[in-house]
């Protein structure tokens, strides 16, 4: 049947570390039936455990139970010392074998996480029973609520196991669910199972932004993000074709799809939209923005997405991705660092937090080079594009100039600073620490390799530029040991 408790605006409050408020137990002598409860008008303020559903070794029936919480205040009051605060606990006994089904719906309710600094979810269903196995199926539904806490993480408000469904419902006003973070904190954006979230600012206070959480993607409509190591490092992101109305990315709205020059690449059986973005190295941090609107089946829905490339890096960090990949993309983040503080004076703490102690290993060995025949000199730049750039004579003529990596020709862009005029060559960063060659008329003339200007650096009183170029060449050392890998 249906219990109805009215907690009469009262806030039932467990400040101990110990049990909880509401145990659900199943043991062997629960019945088939199937239960529903109500909890409305009140609050719930527990240190440690709130609500916790299990099944006793003896529990031999199934069972199904329903939930509904409605204008309830839940409140985790401090942050606890074990980390075990989630509000909602979800676990069996270690002989457990049959299975039960938890509904749970909140309606206009609060989750006051404020003082919750561990990041532990309000709801928390992932629990295994200690047989490795999982019994509970949950659904969860959400409806006008709204989170106020301190900082923003993936599974903030409801962290789930794979067989379960998280739904969110507009309320009255439209809303599917708003969220109160410290307004310095980073935009919003997560997944649930095969969905992904996208939070909308609609308010900022002089503590707070209030975001608006957008409909639910589902997996079909989530972008995807990739990194392409030229001689600057280009972020890609591809936008699912299918469904894909209009995008705005990195500031550029594209609208007419049909109309606009979009490269489209398939992935698995997938087409997608791919738009890219050129970073060098001092600005390589930042947070690109992707806002996509889609033509679903029920209706039109926004997201919103960031991508960064310490983003993409913890990613491929704590994914099965080969060793030679992971060492790569460390030794990406370990230049992009040192571009940071040779350009800007400091790391970014981000990737400080990534790397730790991480090191990468210099590792190879200073050819014989002579780059003066028909030209000024020679060197390695580090500016917006690194490349070699080699300066002509006086009065040479630049179209006699040809260049060679590994006996293959490449292109070269002219130019001219105070120096004079040069040309420059630019590189996939697995080439970069591979001799350039010249010839002039056709005839080998000279060589140029970045450990020339490796050494040079080590005699300067610039101890950042100096860890610089090493971490660059450290890098593209990475590149092509990766490249020589797959």
């Amino acid at each position: 049947g249906t219990i109805t408790v009215d907690l009469g605006n009262h806030t039932i409050t467990r400040a101990s570390d110990g049990a909880y408020i509401l145990d659900f137990y199943f043991t062997g002598a629960t019945t088939s039936g199937d239960l529903k409860y109500i909890f409305k008008n009140g609050g719930f303020k527990a240190e440690k455990y709130c609500i916790c559903f299990s099944g006793a070794d003896s529990a031999t029936k199934s069972k199904k139970v329903e939930i509904e919480f409605e204008d309830v205040t839940f409140t985790k009051p401090s942050s606890n010392s074990n980390g075990a605060a989630w509000l909602i606990v979800n676990h069996s006994a270690a002989g457990c074998n049959i299975e039960y089904t938890v509904n749970l719906g909140f309606k206009n309710c609060e989750f006051d996480w404020s003082n919750n600094t561990k990041k532990t979810p309000a709801v928390d269903l992932s629990n295994n029973n200690k047989n490795g196995k999982k019994y509970v199926k949950a659904a969860v539904s959400i409806e006008g609520c709204h989170i106020n806490a301190n900082e923003y993480s993936d599974d903030l408000f409801c962290k789930l196991y794979q067989k379960d469904t998280l739904v969110f419902n507009k309320d009255k006003n439209g809303n599917y669910l708003t969220l109160s973070i410290p307004k310095d904190s980073e935009t919003p954006g997560g997944s649930y199972n095969n969905g992904t979230l996208g939070f909308v600012k609609t308010l900022k206070t002089e503590t707070d932004t209030v975001y608006t959480l957008a409909p639910s993607f589902v997996k079909e409509y989530t972008p995807k993000m990739s990194l392409t190591l030229d001689s600057n490092l280009i972020i890609n992101i591809y936008i699912p074709v299918k469904g894909t109305q209009k995008f705005t990315f990195n500031g550029e709205m594209y609208e007419n799809l049909s109309l606009c020059d979009l490269e489209a690449v398939t992935i698995g059986d997938d087409s997608y939209y791919r738009v890219s973005a050129k970073v060098s190295a001092k600005e390589a941090a930042k947070i690109l923005d992707l806002t996509v609107v889609i033509v679903s089946e029920d209706d039109n829905a926004s997201g919103s997405f960031t991508f960064s490339i310490p983003k993409y890096a913890k990613k491929v960090l704590s994914s099965d991705a080969t060793d030679a990949e992971k060492t790569l993309i460390k030794d990406v983040l370990a230049y992009i660092n040192s571009a940071y503080l040779y350009f800007g004076g400091s790391t970014v703490c981000e990737i400080d937090e990534i790397l730790g102690e991480y090191k990468g290993e210099l590792n190879f060995e200073t050819p014989e080079t002579n780059a003066t025949a028909g030209l000024k000199g020679a060197t390695f730049v580090l500016e917006a594009t690194p490349a070699v750039r080699f300066y002509l004579a006086d009065d040479a003529d630049k179209s006699a100039y040809t260049f060679y990596v590994n006996g293959g020709k490449v292109a070269a862009k002219e130019g001219t600073d105070k120096t004079g005029a040069y040309l420059e060559v630019s590189l996939y960063a697995y080439k970069m620490c591979e001799t350039v060659t010249y010839k002039i008329g056709g005839v080998e003339s000279g060589s140029y390799h970045i450990a020339e200007y490796h050494k040079y650096s080590q005699t300067l009183d610039n101890p950042n530029l100096a860890a610089l170029v090493e971490n660059f060449i450290i890098y593209c050392q990475s590149a092509k040991a990766y490249k020589e890998s797959v």
